[in-house]
């Protein structure tokens, strides 16, 4: 299966366990972010690689949790 460039809301709410809400602002925050960076966004989904790079997310694993050492 080939995974789109782009997430939309279903796949950003069950990645991070957000309600449909939490999963539009996170996407139109990161979206504002990108627009900031002088790249262009489309409304309700947000690029994957940047989502990923943002959250810091590796084969569903965050890289917070694979670097603590407590």
């Amino acid at each position: 299966m080939n995974r789109s460039v782009f997430m939309d809301m279903q796949e950003v709410k069950e990645v991070m366990g957000l309600s449909e809400r939490g999963a539009y602002r996170l996407i139109q925050k990161l979206n504002e972010d990108m627009q900031a960076a002088g790249f262009l966004a489309v409304r309700g989904r947000v690029n994957r690689r940047y989502f990923e790079d943002r959250l810091y997310l590796q084969n569903g694993i965050t890289k917070s949790r694979e670097n603590k050492t407590e």
